[in-house]
């Protein structure tokens, strides 16, 4: 099977968020802000490699065909949440788990939200 579920992607949070099956100097590099979104003002808010950077967080927000998902790693606490959710007609967002996400991890660690 070639998709993961809600399960798979928060057994795969540590494992990205560590760097775990890649080298320390390769882990450094792929969450560094050298890959991409230079060149604004926020240092703690950039591309890296796959994923954005946001305040401490790795952070993915994929959506397709009405299906929204968003994944959180703290780097520096280790937690890790991932949101699934359905966009309905009447939505007002185009990214209902992200939305969330972003609500949850203002909760759960306020002094770090996600800061786009």
């Amino acid at each position: 099977m070639i998709t993961s579920n809600i399960r798979d992607l928060g057994k795969w949070g540590p494992i990205l968020g560590t760097g775990r099956l890649i080298s320390h100097a390769h882990f450094l590099e792929q969450i560094a802000p050298t890959s991409a979104g230079k060149g604004h003002n926020k240092p703690d808010l950039f591309f890296a490699y796959g994923f954005v950077v946001a305040n401490g967080w790795i952070v993915q927000n994929p959506n397709i065909n009405g299906y929204s998902g968003a994944f959180g790693y703290n780097l520096a606490t280790g937690v890790t949440i991932v949101v699934e959710a359905t966009k309905s007609e009447a939505a007002k967002t185009e990214a209902p788990a992200f939305d969330i996400l972003r609500k949850v991890v203002a909760y759960v660690t306020p002094a770090a939200p996600i800061n786009f």
